[in-house]
């Protein structure tokens, strides 16, 4: 007997090493998944199926608060007891048993249609044991780790089970920590990314270059497959620039389409996704969208409308300056490349903006192209040899001075007349000199007419 008392003994001391050894790496898988950049979705679904699986229970709930809103699932596991079905005083005493959970900040248990009749502390409607444990973000209580454990638990291991959500909850708050921290260095990021394409695009006034710039340089930083910047001309939209190409092909149908779409819509002044948020758009707009990408075989669009401030004043205008597109031939487009398209909209704006004052302005691009000269080093000579400019234009305006121009020319009469006689004949006497004035019914010469003097000699013979 107790040669089996010692082999009892050894089974369970094994049985509990290797449940320790479970619950360390279970705790050590979590603590993984903390520090990478999953999305907290996945990650409460990857922490509840482990969780349950390693503690063997029913099912579970990750319950999260947003500021001071109320509690509500982001993530279950396993079917919802029937205790906390809709249409009854359970779930409205469960909310309030998490909501004192969050707010001691400690993990606690609830055995099975218990804290009934305990005030305002909340009760657990169902038939199951509940493991709960909150965690904290920077001193704020952001959430609860519900698992519905079964029935008869010994205290023991109900102690075990608390111990091990209250190591899990820290792991969630550094999950959130490192997420938090994260989401800075992509927004320091990201700025930095905005604050050197502003740069870039207001490098110059040109309005061609300037389009350029924008639709270039922002296709590098949103990482889309084309971009391209339409401009108000009139009442309509003309497409300046396109990513990947020196011209425009004014003759293009994809052109015209991309024009057609632009005054769609900057006449409703969104900006439009697609394939996302169809049900907010007319048929109108739908119908353009679709031809607009059966041109250009496009799988996603953005069109956003750009407004530039005002001058000295904080009100953008009231009609958009221009259009941005953006087209993915593969995938559709990402969070960060719609928080870096809307980024882009302002410092895009008000570079076109500013290009089109200054081609506005007579003489204003010929300064431009020629600001070097004005400020080279040799400042001074360039001040002298302007001013001597202005010198010599004041003196050739005040003093007016003989312009004599030298030519070889002939003189020719007023009146100059080509003289014919009517008849054909040989010249035989010629009365006049070269160059001599004559006057009307003057014999100039005589004609002597072979022929005729054969007709005569006929007609006397």
């Amino acid at each position: 007997m107790e040669g089996m008392s010692d082999d009892a003994g050894d089974l369970r001391s094994e049985a509990l090493a290797e449940a320790w050894r479970q619950i360390d790496d279970l705790v050590d898988e979590i603590a993984k998944l903390s520090r990478t950049a999953l999305p907290a979705v996945e990650f409460y679904t990857e922490l509840l199926d482990r969780v349950v699986c390693g503690m063997a229970a029913v099912g579970g709930i990750v319950w999260t608060r947003t500021l001071d809103g109320p509690l509500h699932p982001t993530c279950k596991n396993g079917p919802v007891p029937d205790g906390l079905a809709a249409g009854s005083d359970g779930p409205t005493s469960h909310i309030r048993l998490l909501e004192t959970v969050l707010q001691s900040g400690k993990s606690r248990d609830a055995p099975p249609y218990s804290g009934h009749g305990e005030g305002d502390q909340g009760a657990n409607p169902t038939e199951f044991h509940l493991i709960l444990a909150p965690w904290t973000v920077d001193g704020v209580p952001a959430g609860v780790i519900e698992i519905f454990q079964r029935a008869g638990a010994s205290p023991g291991a109900v102690r075990g089970y608390l111990h091990l959500l209250e190591v899990l909850g820290e792991l969630v708050a550094d999950f959130h920590r490192t997420h938090q921290l994260h989401n800075f260095r992509q927004q320091a990021s990201e700025s930095e990314q905005i604050r050197l394409f502003a740069e870039r695009v207001h490098g110059s006034v040109e309005l061609r270059d300037a389009a350029y710039a924008v639709v270039n340089e922002g296709r590098r930083l949103v990482g889309c497959d084309r971009l391209s910047v339409l401009i108000r001309r009139g009442v309509g939209y003309r497409l300046a620039a396109v990513s990947g190409v020196d011209t425009v092909d004014r003759r293009a149908n994809i052109t015209r389409r991309l024009e057609g779409l632009s005054v769609a819509v900057a006449t409703t002044d969104k900006p439009l996704w697609y394939p996302e948020a169809t049900e907010n758009r007319s048929p109108e707009v739908d119908e353009i969208v679709d031809a607009c990408l059966g041109e250009s075989q496009a799988r996603a669009i953005a069109v956003l409308p750009l407004k530039a401030l005002e001058s000295g004043d904080d009100v953008r205008q009231p009609c958009p300056i221009g259009v941005l597109i953006a087209e993915q031939f593969h995938g559709t487009f990402d969070g960060r490349s719609r928080r870096l398209l809307v980024a882009m909209c302002s410092p895009s704006a008000q570079a076109i903006r500013n290009a089109l004052e200054i081609e506005r302005i007579p003489l204003m691009r010929f300064v431009w192209r020629h600001r070097r000269l004005l400020h080279a080093r040799p400042l001074r000579t360039t001040a002298l040899a302007v001013l001597l400019l202005l010198v010599a234009l004041i003196v050739l305006a005040v003093f007016p001075v003989d312009f004599t121009i030298e030519a070889r020319g002939e003189l020719q009469p007023v009146r100059l007349r080509d003289v014919f006689a009517v008849t054909d004949g040989v010249v035989k006497d010629l009365r006049v000199e070269h160059g001599e004035q004559v006057e009307a019914g003057q014999v100039l010469l005589l004609l002597r007419k072979p022929e005729l003097d054969l007709e005569f000699k006929r007609v006397w013979g």
